[in-house]
């Protein structure tokens, strides 16, 4: 047996193939929990998806005593797409900048059915007979005639239809629906190093094995200062990178 043709190669290898991140399509869907706003900062889990430390993300008091927590983000990033790296700018003195955290994704009830549907090449059909084919245009033609008796009760009912939904509405209904998924950590446990005074380092680490998601957790586990003193009890930073 020969090689295949060229384009079918290409046709396969592009049912294969997962595409890279692009953070301008990355939205933050919710967070574990964020601190009180004052006139600089509003710590909105938005705002880690800024360059630069023009904003920034807080927890709540309270929710890292001693330091320690399981405080996060989740992001969609609006298809599955492979992640390789992810990069975090903390501040090097804040004693609440994250020391230690980790990535999680999730799957959902039906994502478990059909989340590979989209690599299945499927199998060519077998050829009908005679008979099947006149079956065949009789069941089209049945189709066709149901469709427009639809079509019709549509039209007349149109406006007893319920309005769609919002898309702020649409995104609370994800929020709700993404609770009861099954959350699994993708990624070994990354540990922050601080910088010089006054910095502000981005640093970058490598997901081994890379991993294919949608949505994506940043779980944050530990502050910097947290363990030496007990009143920096919630965590932060200031931007997330996923390559």
């Amino acid at each position: 047996m020969g090689r295949p043709p060229v384009d079918i190669v290409e046709i396969t290898m592009g049912y294969l193939t997962v595409d890279r991140v692009k953070m301008n399509t990355i939205r933050v869907l919710d967070c574990s929990s964020q601190t009180t706003p004052n006139i600089f900062y509003k710590f909105h889990p938005n705002g880690t998806l800024e360059e630069g430390i023009n904003q920034c993300w807080i927890s709540r008091t309270g929710t890292c005593p001693g330091g320690i927590g399981a405080e996060y983000i989740t992001y969609d990033l609006g298809r599955y797409l492979a992640i390789r790296s992810v990069s975090m700018r903390i501040p090097s003195d804040g004693p609440l900048s994250v020391r230690a955290f980790h990535l999680e994704t999730c799957v959902s009830p039906r994502e478990l059915d059909t989340s590979c549907n989209d690599l299945l090449i499927p199998s060519p059909a077998p050829a009908a007979s005679a008979e099947e084919d006149s079956e065949r245009q009789i069941q089209q033609e049945e189709k066709k005639n149901d469709n427009r008796q639809l079509h019709s009760k549509e039209n007349t009912s149109q406006s007893e239809q319920p309005p769609k939904p919002t898309h702020e509405e649409a995104n609370e209904n994800l929020k709700d629906r993404i609770k009861h998924w099954k959350w699994y950590r993708v990624s070994q446990d990354f540990k922050m190093l601080r910088g010089p005074t006054s910095s502000h380092p981005i640093q970058e680490f490598i997901v081994r094995p890379p991993t294919v998601a949608r949505f994506l957790r940043v779980v944050c586990t530990e502050n910097m200062q947290g363990q030496q003193n007990g009143l920096h009890d919630s965590i932060g930073f200031w931007e997330i990178r996923f390559r």
